[in-house]
C-alpha cells in the first residue's frame, strides 16, 4: 500500500475507533477530553456518524480509490476550519478543535 491509502487506512481506523467509543461508552471517551458525561443520544448519533465514514474511508484505501483521496484532501481542511470556528466563536469547547468531536 502506497502512502496516501496509508494515510486514508489510518484516518479511517480513527474513524472507527472514536466512532465506536463514542457509540458503545460516550462517558468513558467525554472525561478524557474534558467534557462532561451525558445521557443524551447526540453522542451516539455522533459515533454512528463516525462509525459509517469509517467505513467509506477504509475502503477506499484498501481499494486505492484515488478520487476519493483528493475529495479529502478538500473536506477535511474545510472541516478543520468549521471546528476552528465553533472554538472561536466560542460554541465549542477548545477540544473541538482538536479532536473534531
Amino acid at each position: 500500500m502506497s502512502p496516501k491509502p496509508k494515510s486514508i487506512f489510518a484516518f479511517g481506523i480513527y474513524l472507527l475507533l472514536l466512532g465506536g467509543l463514542f457509540l458503545l461508552v460516550p462517558n468513558l471517551g467525554l472525561p478524557l477530553l474534558g467534557l462532561p458525561i451525558t445521557n443524551e443520544p447526540w453522542i451516539h448519533v455522533g459515533g454512528i456518524s463516525g462509525v459509517g465514514l469509517s467505513y467509506y474511508y477504509i475502503r477506499a484505501a484498501l481499494s486505492e480509490t484515488t478520487v476519493f483521496f483528493h475529495w479529502t484532501l478538500q473536506a477535511r481542511p474545510a472541516a478543520a476550519l468549521g471546528f476552528a470556528a465553533l472554538v472561536v466563536f466560542k460554541l465549542a469547547d477548545p477540544c473541538f478543535g482538536i479532536t473534531g468531536n
